[in-house]
């Protein structure tokens, strides 16, 4: 039986404790068996040190729309219970980790933290050229499509869960999305990349820069127009929607490492 805690120290200290009390009780008194015990004890140190950290609290998280399983296993490294859900198969090579499903069953049981990433096809500002199709008409259409998905957007955002990330790129004015917590590029997270990313926040705390890079390109085409026309613009890195959707390591690690421990002191 170990014995009992001692005010602020951790089980790793207790149990490294007992073990050097115990190892010395066995073979204190003799020269060449102290020497022994010492090296014993210097090993067992070491591996327990060695161990992976795992934390107080596992963290339940849902990370919603995300096949990729980035910030999944961002959190998953940290040793919290996380999620990925798509309605498509997973990418990220943990099936074991994925629910491939309607998301919105999963947001009536109760999770420590949900991040979404919801569809923004037909609401980021990217897609301007299809809403309006000419100067000043708005596809009818297109904008049908945009208020469905703010709907499903919204289903997030009113969600009754105290701790809640939702990402999505920069979208059109016309949509009419409520005014997100921050803004967020991956070259302040060690990605060479820009590609400005909204955040809307609620019970955690704004992200921050961990490695913020001078030199870095456009992630996404802009202006792709304009080269025909000998004007500026950028051809960037992403041309399909799955690459272009793509959440960056830098920013899960940072996710998982900063709401994970804001969450766990919170809740102490």
């Amino acid at each position: 039986m170990l014995e009992g805690k001692k005010k602020g120290m951790t089980d790793r200290e207790i149990i490294k404790g007992e073990l050097k009390r115990r190892i010395f009780e066995d073979y204190s008194g003799d020269g060449e068996k102290d020497a022994i015990a010492q090296g014993t004890c210097a090993g067992l140190m070491w591996f327990i040190d060695s161990m992976p950290k795992t934390p107080k609290k596992r963290l339940r998280v849902l990370v919603a729309c995300e096949e990729s399983q980035t910030v999944c296993k961002a959190f998953r490294e940290l040793g919290h219970e996380a999620y990925s859900c798509d309605i498509e198969d997973c990418s990220g090579g943990h099936p074991e980790w994925h629910l491939k499903q309607d998301v919105l069953p999963l947001l009536k049981i109760e999770w420590d933290l949900i991040i979404a990433h919801p569809p923004c096809t037909y609401m980021s500002k990217a897609g301007a050229r299809w809403m309006y199709p000419k100067a000043g008409e708005l596809s009818q259409e297109r904008f049908r499509k945009s208020q469905e998905a703010k709907e499903f957007f919204l289903k997030f955002y009113n969600l009754d869960c105290k701790h809640v990330a939702i990402e999505n790129p920069v979208p059109l004015k016309v949509v009419g999305l409520p005014k997100p917590t921050q803004k967020i590029q991956p070259y302040e997270f060690g990605e060479p990349y820009s590609k400005a990313t909204l955040l809307w926040l609620k019970g955690l705390p704004n992200l921050v820069a961990t490695n913020v890079l001078d030199n870095h390109v456009p992630w996404m085409p802009s202006n792709t127009g304009g080269f025909s026309r000998g004007q500026g613009g950028s051809r960037g890195i992403a041309h399909d929607q799955r690459t272009a959707s793509k959440t960056f390591e830098g920013i899960a690690k940072a996710m998982a490492e900063q709401w994970s421990n804001y969450i766990l002191e919170v809740e102490k």
